[in-house]
């Protein structure tokens, strides 16, 4: 059948698609779905993450949870990358963590898309590690690391128009081409935000929130750290983030389906207050070119030939990836 006929057909059906339904179908169809379906990595993909610039990402990361687990004393937690790419991060941090002599309990890879779990195992055939869809049953300790994660995870979008909020859909044409679309809603923002002006749009990251507070949910369960690093922004900001890339270009995000990438920018502030009200500590969130400053990755790069601080100054530098992507640590 096709994407483009499976989503047609539902619209026929059931009208207008939220748009977190569009982006599950493009992303994670099990048969037609863009993570299901590819490798999205390097440079014969369509993006290009941190791990893939500079084996220092890694190896920095490592070196700061080496540090939180000095200070909070564990000996031998578990440890587990959420969506590993290719496997490079999880590779760079477990060789990183054999060189501070850390002992790690087990190594854990959670990853659906069946082409990149079989990348990862390649990639990490040296470690012993496991794989899952979701967060594996353990009753240890900690460790969870998730790059460029939650920025893929469905959102739901409402503008505010003079007549009150409407919700922001995909329906199409009497050809069956795709365009976007508003119908009523009994949504309103939580009290927290602003009052809207006419055209401010709202995400609503209804993917994000349960997964986010399951993480929670193992945290005070079992102890351990979250650090997540992804582009977005630490403020309740309105607007409309949704972007989707193809070939190392941004194309439209209703064309292209199931052949393109399909994200938006991750509200830092929303995760974090849902981590207060549980109870957890929230690491003051930092830029990545800041959070990689901390823990020495210049002092670390002075030796190294030049083109790996080029790659260095790509990840850190606040015109680069340093200011536009965020770090958050959250401890339980």
């Amino acid at each position: 059948m096709g994407l483009k006929s499976l989503i047609q057909e539902e619209i026929l059906d059931e009208g207008p698609l939220s748009l977190s339904r569009y982006m599950a179908l493009c992303l994670y169809h099990p048969d037609y779905g863009y993570y299901m379906t590819r490798n999205p990595l390097g440079k014969e993909g369509d993006f290009i993450t941190s791990p893939e610039i500079s084996s220092l990402f890694g190896e920095i990361i490592a070196v700061s949870l080496e540090t939180l687990m000095g200070e909070r004393g564990y000996i031998n937690p578990a440890f587990m990358e959420l969506g590993g790419g290719r496997g490079l991060l999880m590779h760079d941090m477990a060789r990183t963590f054999q060189v501070l002599g850390r002992n790690m309990g087990s190594y854990h890879m959670v990853e659906v898309s069946p082409v990149l779990r079989a990348l990862q195992q390649k990639t990490l055939e040296n470690f012993e590690v496991t794989w899952s869809k979701s967060l594996p049953p353990t009753a240890a300790p900690c460790l969870m690391v998730a790059n460029e994660f939650f920025d893929a995870f469905p959102i739901d979008q409402y503008i505010f128009r003079e007549s009150g909020w409407q919700e922001r859909c995909v329906t199409m044409t009497a050809d069956g081409d795709f365009f976007w679309t508003t119908r009523p809603t009994a949504f309103v923002p939580p009290s927290s935000w602003r009052l809207p002006s006419v055209g401010d749009i709202f995400e609503d990251p209804v993917g994000a929130v349960p997964y986010f507070e399951s993480i929670l949910a193992y945290l005070k369960s079992h102890g351990g750290i979250f650090l997540t690093i992804d582009y977005g922004h630490t403020h309740l900001a309105y607007g409309d983030t949704v972007q989707a890339v193809a070939d190392h270009q941004y194309v439209d995000p209703l064309s292209y389906l199931g052949e393109c990438d399909l994200t938006t920018h991750v509200n830092f502030k929303i995760l974090a207050d849902l981590a207060h009200l549980e109870g957890l500590t929230v690491l003051p969130i930092l830029t990545q070119g800041d959070f990689l400053a901390h823990y020495g990755i210049h002092e670390r790069v002075k030796t190294c030939p030049v083109h790996i601080q080029e790659a260095v100054k790509k990840l850190t530098d606040f015109h680069a990836m340093g200011s536009l992507f965020k770090v958050m640590i959250v401890i339980q």
